[in-house]
C-alpha cells in the first residue's frame, strides 16, 4: 500500500476534475466571443 498511495491520489484527483468539469458553470466572457462555451458544449455533447 505504501508504494501505491500516489496512484490512488491521482485517481481521486482525476475523478474530481471530471466531475467538476461536468458540473461547473461556465462564465460569460464577451472578449472570447463565446468560443469557450462552444468548445465546452462540443465536448460535453460528444459531437
Amino acid at each position: 500500500m505504501a508504494k501505491y498511495w500516489w496512484k490512488i491520489l491521482c485517481v481521486l484527483i482525476l475523478l474530481y476534475v471530471i466531475v467538476m468539469g461536468i458540473l461547473i458553470e461556465i462564465p460569460y466572457l464577451p472578449k472570447l466571443k463565446e468560443s469557450i462555451r462552444n468548445l465546452f458544449t462540443m465536448f460535453r455533447c460528444g459531437t
